[in-house]
């Protein structure tokens, strides 16, 4: 079975709950930066180009290598790792990423008896699991079928830090792609902290 579990001390990377973790304590990340950190944890020792991570992580979807920056910088952050000497992800300038920290152990999930339900790792990098959301999910839908009938809706999903608005949108889209075929166009953007010089038009890409 495939290893859901990736332990750097003092960090622990648990691949099914899409959660990072210090000494037991989670450490909040962004969908793509989980995605970014897991990619190159499972390659430990590898040079990973910026190219390769966006193939991985942003495949169809608009945005500069820029990005890739801005995430490694966030990895640092909550790694509390330093560029200079660096201990869990090295930059090789001009070329790209590497994965050094020392491994401990790797776990496998204990086999399930129930069968027939795709498990996490079945889902695409960066996506979690959602439980319940029912209604939310049906009113995103009813706002998808206002637009087939040629309603323009505008919808917000709000609330505090942490408690699944991303992976509801995720999910959702998910939803939607899996049922609407060849109807829907998806385009995905995001706003991005950084500092210094930035792409043009960066919060739309």
């Amino acid at each position: 079975m495939v290893a859901t579990t990736i332990e750097f001390p003092p960090f622990e990377l648990d691949l099914r709950a899409g959660q990072l973790r210090r000494d037991g304590t989670p450490i909040p990340l962004r969908p793509k930066t989980f995605a970014v950190l897991q990619h190159l944890a499972e390659r430990p020792g590898e040079l990973l180009t910026k190219e390769a991570l966006l193939d991985a992580v942003w495949r169809g979807v608009a945005v500069t290598e820029e990005v890739v920056r801005v995430v490694a910088s966030e990895l640092r952050a909550a790694l509390g790792d330093d560029r200079a000497a660096p201990r869990f992800i090295e930059t090789v300038p001009r070329r790209g990423y590497r994965f050094i920290a020392k491994l401990g152990a790797a776990r496998t999930p204990v086999p399930s008896a129930i069968g027939g339900e795709p498990g996490f790792d079945e889902l695409p990098p960066g996506w979690g699991c959602i439980v319940g959301r029912e209604g939310e999910r049906a009113e995103i839908s009813a706002w998808f079928r206002a637009v087939l009938s040629g309603r323009r809706q505008i919808g917000f999903i709000a609330g505090e830090a942490g408690i699944g608005k991303t992976t509801l949108i995720e999910t959702a889209v998910r939803d939607l792609e899996r049922t609407s075929g060849s109807e829907l166009r998806v385009a995905r953007g995001q706003c991005l902290e950084h500092h210094g010089g930035g792409a043009p038009y960066l919060p739309v890409l």
